[in-house]
């Protein structure tokens, strides 16, 4: 159950970094795409590369966790983590 409870913590924050790194590079990456837009593309993947690095380590202790519960949990932790920054954003920025 402690697997499970902190399996959920990790999922949270690792959605919402996702989501916040998205945020930022969203309006750097248009429709004409210029060398700005590659810039903030590889920036993106070098975070992503480095981030998929740390969690390949840390998720390693969840190996016990059935793969359908990781999923039932993924899912509503995903929209969790939306619905907070949507929040956080109108409150700081709206």
């Amino acid at each position: 159950m402690r697997n499970i409870v902190r399996f959920t913590m990790y999922q949270f924050v690792l959605f919402s970094l996702l989501f916040a790194i998205n945020f930022p590079l969203d309006r750097f990456i248009s429709k004409p795409f210029t060398y700005v837009d590659f810039l903030a593309t590889i920036v993106a993947i070098l975070l992503l590369i480095i981030g998929y690095r740390i969690v390949n380590k840390v998720y390693k202790r969840f190996e016990g966790i059935r793969f359908r519960t990781k999923l039932f949990i993924s899912i509503p932790i995903a929209l969790g983590s939306i619905v907070f920054l949507a929040l956080l954003e109108n409150l700081f920025f709206g």
